[in-house]
């Protein structure tokens, strides 16, 4: 099973993101990092977006805000595909 969760599409997550367990470790994974954001340097890496946002003063380098950002984010790419435009103030 650990294997799989690595090296297995993303989608699969929906398995097991409800697991009570997993939401635990989520809500500690999140405390660490707003208690010791990453540094700047690994979130241009990781989330170049985000990492503009954060530089912009635009987002702040909170977990919660970070993972909010990205989800929209893609969320824009999906509706572009679909011929939905968007403004980067609105949430699709």
């Amino acid at each position: 099973m650990r294997l799989s969760r690595v090296y297995s599409y993303s989608d699969r997550c929906r398995y097991y993101w409800g697991d009570a367990t997993v939401q635990q470790e989520l809500i500690h994974l999140r405390a660490n990092l707003d208690a010791a954001p990453p540094p700047l340097t690994l979130a241009s890496q990781y989330l170049p977006l985000e990492y503009a946002a954060i530089r912009s003063g635009s987002l702040r380098a909170r977990a919660e805000d970070t993972i909010q950002e990205h989800i929209r984010t893609v969320l824009r790419v999906y509706a572009a595909a679909c011929g939905q435009h968007t403004s980067r103030s609105q949430s699709p």
